[in-house]
């Protein structure tokens, strides 16, 4: 029977996966909860471009009977109310789409408006239990406002790995389970964030 109780280590690193998962679960709610605040930003924006565009409608009647005159000023100011029409929606347009984007040493990220996305695919060599790895570092613009955390994806061995990303911007693989992983490994890992 004293066989089927988990040894004081297990109970350890079952602990301290445990930690790690629910460290994680509360980064993720903390991004999820700045995303959000996107939404009131898209709102004043969409706001702003109605206001951008001042036009008063006309209401028209056919003839015979006292019909509306339909004048170059009319024509002038309806063309013109579609042309402002054009350039606030193409302007709301490229400030919600533009995407900018970067590469380095097994990274690639990309940044519409103050969120990026980062993507992992690379090959890293954790040497030792709760060993890391530095991968590169996102340039200024790019970076986190807090340190956030990702799980990684390891190629042919069951261990738990995170990648970190800091607020200067460092990228680094760790060992998250205390399981040894021998060799070099593949690693897939992706997060998106808002930028400080």
């Amino acid at each position: 029977m004293a066989d089927l109780i988990p040894s004081n280590n297990a109970q350890q690193e079952v602990a301290k996966q445990v930690e790690a998962i629910a460290e994680a679960a509360a980064q993720r709610d903390s991004q999820i909860a700045q995303m959000l605040n996107l939404v009131p930003k898209a709102a004043a924006l969409s706001a702003a471009a109605a206001s951008a565009i001042d036009f008063t409608k006309k209401t028209w009647i056919d003839e015979p009977t006292n019909g509306t005159p339909i004048t170059a000023a009319d024509m002038n100011r309806l063309e013109q109310a579609i042309v402002d029409l054009n350039t606030t929606l193409t302007s709301v347009q490229d400030s919600l789409s533009r995407t900018e984007t970067w590469s380095a040493a097994g990274l690639h990220a990309s940044k519409s408006g103050n969120v990026v996305s980062v993507h992992l695919d690379s090959s890293v060599t954790l040497s030792d239990y709760w060993s890391t790895v530095s991968i590169g570092t996102l340039p200024v613009g790019w970076r986190p406002a807090y340190d956030i955390a990702a799980p990684v994806s390891m190629d042919e061995m069951p261990t738990t790995a995170r990648m970190r990303i800091g607020t200067d911007g460092s990228v680094v693989v760790g060992n998250a389970s205390g399981t040894s992983t021998p060799g070099t490994r593949h690693v897939f890992a992706s997060i998106a964030f808002v930028i400080a």
